[in-house]
């Protein structure tokens, strides 16, 4: 069984462009980006979701040329979800789905998808869902079967469904946002860094990745916050859709794995970079991008500063 765990669901995007232009459609979603980021620095993963009839033309390809396996992906009848995305300069971007907001809902990550994921063997989970999930609700029975830690990335903004969240903030150890996110919660600015981590500081967690768009992320504990810019080490942006999954699940397995707060940010960000280099994800993760992503960490790292 996987020491860890990418959970979500899997849905293939199209990229509008700012003239109207339109991609082919790519692997997405949170599960397959979540996995993809964990990958540059872990074998040992796999993604947790459902997914259509069709879900393996793509997602299953992509797991078995990677080496991961395909045991944790729950079919139900139907087509996995397509979507469309078109990026705005804010950094914010609008989002719809050509089946209809109903398929999004039919292959959401459920509590028994997780179960059958989790194992002794299990160390670290990524988890990316909404408030009100079920996973929340039965947090215990998932809890029975190993010992391990939960980084969750809110599935929607925190300001719907405040009492879900104050309750799921407390069954995690981890937690990653964006700035919107925070400023929305908090009511703040989304540009006010420092108000921003104050409050996110405060909130019953043991780590907070923090993800201040292409300018980069934060790393925050009780105890210290790091500041850690983005790269574009892998070639020039051309698709910022899912940095925040890949990035977060990135941070996840890090933070799991005992790394210091400047190198699991330095990690976060070093995923993101090969994931916005590229649409959809990285296609094939060789022995070789893992040994650069080792190098770009070091040069990551001399670009860290401590804040807090």
């Amino acid at each position: 069984m996987p020491k860890y765990l990418s959970c979500g669901n899997i849905m293939s995007d199209r990229i509008i462009g700012e003239d109207g232009s339109e991609s082919q459609f790519h692997l997405g979603g949170p599960a397959m980006f979540g996995l993809e980021g964990i990958a540059f620095w872990e074998k040992d993963a796999a993604m947790c979701c459902n997914g259509g009839d069709d879900w393996g033309n793509g997602y299953g390809e992509w797991l078995d040329l990677n080496g991961y396996p395909r045991d944790f992906v729950t079919v139900i009848p139907g087509e996995t979800t397509r979507c469309y995305i078109r990026h705005l300069p804010n950094g914010k971007y609008q989002w719809g789905v050509y089946q209809g907001i109903e398929n999004v809902a039919k292959y959401n990550l459920n509590w028994k998808n997780v179960y059958n994921a989790v194992s002794r063997d299990t160390k670290g989970i990524y988890l990316f869902h909404a408030s009100d999930s079920d996973v929340f609700d039965h947090m215990d029975e998932i809890r029975s079967k190993g010992d391990f830690r939960i980084m969750w990335e809110i599935g929607r903004h925190p300001t719907e469904g405040i009492e879900d969240f104050d309750k799921a903030i407390n069954l995690v150890e981890g937690f990653s946002c964006n700035k919107f996110e925070s400023s929305e919660a908090f009511g703040l600015d989304a540009e006010d860094d420092d108000g921003n981590i104050a409050a996110l500081r405060g909130l019953p967690v043991e780590f907070v990745f923090y993800r201040v768009g292409k300018k980069g992320s934060y790393g925050i504990t009780k105890d210290e916050v790091w500041f850690c810019p983005s790269v574009d080490h892998a070639g020039k942006s051309v698709d910022p859709s899912g940095c925040g999954n890949c990035s977060t699940a990135a941070a996840m397995h890090a933070w799991v794995e005992g790394r210091t707060v400047p190198e699991i940010i330095a990690e976060a960000n070093i995923s993101a970079g090969f994931n916005a280099a590229v649409y959809g994800v990285w296609p094939h993760i060789t022995d070789a991008d893992r040994i650069r992503a080792e190098e770009l960490r070091e040069q990551a790292l001399r670009t860290a500063v401590r804040v807090r």
